[in-house]
């Protein structure tokens, strides 16, 4: 609508043009979920109230004591992440060359999306030809079958006339 009147209001004409009417109904859900309210055949957005509540505070937290196991087990998976990071930082080399791999691909995928577009725009080009070299066949025919139908007729015309003539 604000687009009609938009136009409207740009001195266009749209008399020539029928309207389209819109048969898609809009979502409840979506709407009920951005604070808006259907009344009467219209969405209204409803007033949020204000929270005079103060929120909870969360109770404090009590240290928890370890046992010899579990204080095992978080050393060795501190001694493997360790581990892991020191394996990382020793192999500098290879996060580059899986880097350049996937720069790599990115640039391969790229060029044959170019081919395909090269390609794609070659076939359409060979069809016009195709299809205006048919069209040009077409004009030819037409032309030669009206000029095999007049020499026909005027045969006909001439083996007529003589056999009156004979007779």
């Amino acid at each position: 609508m604000i687009i009609t009147r938009l136009l409207e209001a740009s001195d266009l004409n749209l008399t020539r043009f029928s309207s389209t009417p819109v048969t898609q109904r809009y979502n409840s859900r979506a709407f009920g979920s951005m604070s808006y309210v259907q009344e009467e055949d219209c969405w209204i957005k409803k007033e949020v109230e204000a929270s005079t509540t103060q929120p909870e505070a969360d109770p404090p937290v009590e240290p928890v004591s370890l046992s010899d196991d579990m204080l095992g087990r978080v050393t060795a998976v501190d001694h493997k992440l360790d581990g892991l990071r020191e394996l990382l930082l020793s192999q500098p080399d290879l996060l580059v060359k899986v880097k350049s791999i996937t720069q790599k691909i990115g640039i391969d995928v790229a060029k044959f999306r170019m081919l395909l577009e090269k390609t794609s725009k070659d076939v359409l080009k060979t069809l016009k030809h195709v299809f205006s070299a048919l069209d040009s066949v077409e004009i030819k025919f037409d032309a030669l079958q009206t000029t095999i139908h007049e020499t026909f007729e005027y045969f006909k015309n001439i083996v007529v006339a003589t056999l009156l003539r004979t007779f």
